[in-house]
């Protein structure tokens, strides 16, 4: 492909621009057919439009043409995780990570991944990946601060609560989990009383009342 192509193949990516994408990419195909830059530009425009096996079917030809591709896996987790299906997920996330990926965004799915299973150790050093990757996502903060708790690390686990509620104001899980380190761990009813009141204030999330009315009782 030339260099004019792959810089409007470029251009039409920072753009979201799928309609573009997908016709230059086909073009660069129709001189190439092995061109993993176009390939995996097809799969991100099938995954955009929903249509996940197309998707994996352009995701998985440009990594036979050219392997270790980060962002390429990444994507593919991405699609798993649409179509439900975790483990592969986990999978396609663990290797973008193996092969250098450095966004992020594996990082932080994989963490997340399992932290909603309780695998926090296995949660932790990922998601200490994704946070020092520049992530800014309250619910990664959350997830991190529940690892960082589970792990007995208390006052770094505060400051990473602290920092998901700066990022997201109305995420209830992380008051909610910054009330129970201040009563539980960190001996401190006050601030976590203080906390379930700001909860209050936000309105409860689903099943929240009882889980909040306990800990008040404690």
């Amino acid at each position: 492909s030339t260099p004019q192509a792959m810089d409007a193949l470029n251009q039409a990516y920072r753009k979201q621009d799928w309609d573009g994408l997908q016709r230059t990419a086909s073009q660069i195909l129709s001189q190439n057919s092995n061109d993993a830059k176009a390939l995996a530009s097809l799969g991100m425009v099938n995954a955009h439009k929903g249509k996940n096996l197309a998707a994996l079917y352009f995701f998985n030809k440009s990594l036979s043409v050219q392997p270790n591709q980060p962002e390429v896996y990444t994507n593919i987790g991405l699609v798993q995780l649409a179509m439900k299906e975790r483990k592969d997920a986990q999978k396609s996330f663990k290797k973008a990570l193996e092969v250098g990926a450095t966004d992020g965004v594996a990082a932080s799915n994989l963490g997340s991944i399992y932290a909603s299973v309780g695998d926090y150790f296995k949660a932790l050093p990922v998601l200490d990946r994704a946070i020092k990757s520049g992530v800014k996502d309250s619910r990664i903060y959350n997830n991190y601060g529940v690892a960082l708790a589970a792990n007995g690390r208390y006052e770094e686990a505060k400051e990473i609560y602290e920092q998901a509620i700066k990022l997201g104001a109305s995420n209830r899980e992380a008051h909610f989990n910054l009330a129970i380190l201040y009563i539980d761990h960190l001996n401190n009813p006050t601030a976590g009383l203080d906390m379930l009141g700001k909860l209050r204030f936000l309105g409860l999330g689903e099943g929240m009342r009882d889980r909040i009315n306990s800990l008040e009782n404690k």
